[in-house]
Parts: C-alpha cells; structure tokens; sequence
C-alpha cells in the first residue's frame, strides 16, 4: 500500500478551479519531483495535502487513512510537514529558536532533533544564535528545511527550495536529499529546475493547467516527453512569461550599467558595467532559443551574434553621441567577462558568507 495516495484530487480558490483530477501515489523512502510553468497547479496540490486547501476526506488518503478535509495542525500530527515557498521563517526569533519551534507541532519520535540537523547542515551550527533575518537566502531555506524535519515527519513536502538562490547554494541544499530519506523521510519536490528536480527524484510528476500532464521514472523520461509535457499547448504563454522575466532582470542590469557607464564614460574609464548593457536582449534571446528546444551552447553562440550587432547599435546610438568616443571593442569585451565574472563567482562561491 502507498504511504500518500490522491484519488481525483481538485482544489478552488473560491470560484477558480486549480486542480482537476489529480491521481498521485508516493511509496515509502521514494523522492518524487513536481515540475511544471508557473500557475500549473504545484504549490496548490502541496497545500491540499497539508491541510491548507480542504477537499472531499476520500481524495487524499495517507497510511489507509482519509485526510482530505483535515486542517493543517491535524496534518503535521500525522506525519506530513510542509517547508513553504519563500521560507517563512520567524524574523523574531534566533536560527535555534526557529528549528526548535517545529519540533513542537509534534511530539513523534526518529531520527531528526536538532543535533542531526545541525549535523545535516552544519553551517547553521555556527549561526544558531544569530536572528534569522541576518541570514543568507541559502541559510534561511536550510532553517526552513531544518524546522521541517525537527517534526519527523514521514513526508516533506517542499515548496520551490531552490527559488532565487545561487546555482551552488542549491547544489549544496540538494545534497542534503539522500540524507533525508536515509533518516527515514519521503519527499515530495515542487521544483522549476527541471535538471536539478529530475538527478535527485524517483519518479516525476508533470503539472499543466491544473492537470496531470505526464508521470514516470525520472531515469525514463526522455527530453522529448518532459519538453511536450511542460510546455503543451501553451508553449507561447511559457515563452512569454520566460521574456517578462528576462526584462524585468535584464532590465536592471541595463538601467544599473547604463548610469555606471555614463559617470564612468565622463571619467574617461573602462568598465565593466559597458558588457551589461547589453544583457536584456541576451535574455530575451536565450529564451527564444531554449524555448525552441535547443541546447545552451547553440543558444549562446546565437545569443552572441544577435547581441554584437544590437550591442554595437546600442553604443553607436547611445553612448558614442553620449560620450564622444569608440568605446565598442570594450563593450564587446567587458560583455564577455562580465558574463564570466558573475556566473564564475556564483559557482566558486557557497552560501556560506565568511567566503565571500
């Protein structure tokens, strides 16, 4: 028998339907992946397990028994612990104070209590009396994965752990996956990091519009089936929100590097804030092109050669009639070891900040 099982799960917002019929199963000891578009439905069926969005009692059942229509303090008594997106972690209080604090929602006995947390993330051993508020995004999703294992629950669920932190600080989160389990507790991972979600899952779950698009095993599924899954038929809503994305974020690094450039242009200096200007269109292209299906480095080099032309564009329209002089071989130089310098930094940096 399954450890949690839905049975033609659905969810409202009031009159919004979010979820239509979900048909889910979790063995005991298995990590399973919930991937998806934004607004596909993952975190609302996370919040229907846990008791934050009622349901019919028969349409989730946990351990043979029905939880449908339990609230969420009857849920975390069973077993199943939510660690919700954005953290949520108590400004108030101290790292201990916060890992402490879940350990009171229930009472169970096993293998996680605040030295084993400590051990899994050991960094916070040394911050444990600082206020959660001076953390690190990185250390404040591991005192929010801590303060959900104090409870030894059978079932994490995890809601977006990877949401805005650095490439290697969700490395170093995420090889805290098998540790967990080994402790005796199932996972279940809503996560848009499809490759990190898919070299740490059992079996993946794809969400579409409120409905179940695709499930396997994760070492099954091909790139071909996840790409058709995810995107369907709403491939251009997908690559829309991937472009208003890249504007907002492009858009700050160009409206930053654009006054650096001036003020540094003024002093007759060369600076790296020149590459960055041409960053919001790199966005934009990156996403048209992995939005197609093909690989980063075909998407790079086009990237690339699309962005020299708007790049020497941009400078001759702007900044030559600006400042009064050539400056495109170092803004098509700074570019390139501006896009070195802030991805080289994220990977060779960890979340732990004495290193930085």
């Amino acid at each position: 028998m399954a450890l949690l099982e839905t049975h033609g799960l659905t969810a409202f917002y009031g009159d919004f339907q979010a979820l239509f019929g979900i048909d889910f199963m979790l063995e005991a000891g298995e990590a399973i992946a919930i991937i998806g578009a934004n607004g596909a439905g993952k975190s609302t069926f996370l919040k229907s397990i846990a008791g934050l969005i009622a349901g019919p009692p028969e349409s989730i059942m946990f351990d043979g028994q029905m939880i449908g229509a339990l609230p969420a303090p009857a849920i975390v008594k069973l077993g199943i612990s939510l660690v919700p997106e954005g953290r949520r972690l108590f400004p108030s209080l101290s790292v201990e104070e916060n890992l402490l604090i879940g350990a009171h929602a229930r009472t169970a006995s096993g293998h996680w209590s605040l030295e084993t947390v400590l051990d899994l993330f050991p960094m916070l051993r040394e911050l444990r009396d600082r206020p959660s508020t001076t953390l690190s995004g990185g250390q404040q999703q591991m005192v929010a994965i801590g303060r959900g294992l104090m409870s030894n629950p059978r079932v994490l669920l995890c809601d977006e752990i990877s949401l805005g932190l650095a490439p290697i600080v969700i490395k170093d989160i995420y090889r805290a996956v098998p540790r967990i389990k080994a402790g005796g507790t199932s996972l279940i991972l809503v996560e848009q990091d499809i490759m990190q979600a898919l070299a740490v899952a059992d079996r993946v779950y794809c969400f579409q519009e409120g409905r179940l698009s695709l499930s396997g095993r994760a070492s099954e599924l091909t790139k071909e089936q996840i790409h058709a899954a995810y995107f369907g038929s709403g491939v251009m809503l997908i690559w829309l929100d991937t472009i208003i994305q890249g504007v907002l974020l492009g858009g700050l690094y160009a409206l930053f590097a654009a006054g650096l450039s001036l003020i540094f242009g003024i002093m007759r200096l060369v600076n790296l804030a020149h590459g960055d200007l041409i960053i919001l269109g790199a966005y934009l292209v990156l996403a048209l092109m992995h939005g197609l299906g093909l690989h980063m480095i075909p998407s790079f080099i086009v990237a690339a050669l699309v962005m020299s032309v708007v790049g020497y564009a941009l400078q001759f329209v702007l900044l030559n009639r600006t400042l009064g002089k050539d400056i495109l071989p170092p803004l098509l130089v700074t570019f390139g070891l501006s896009i070195i310098l802030q991805n080289g930094l994220l990977e060779v940096f960890s979340a732990d900040s004495r290193r930085l």
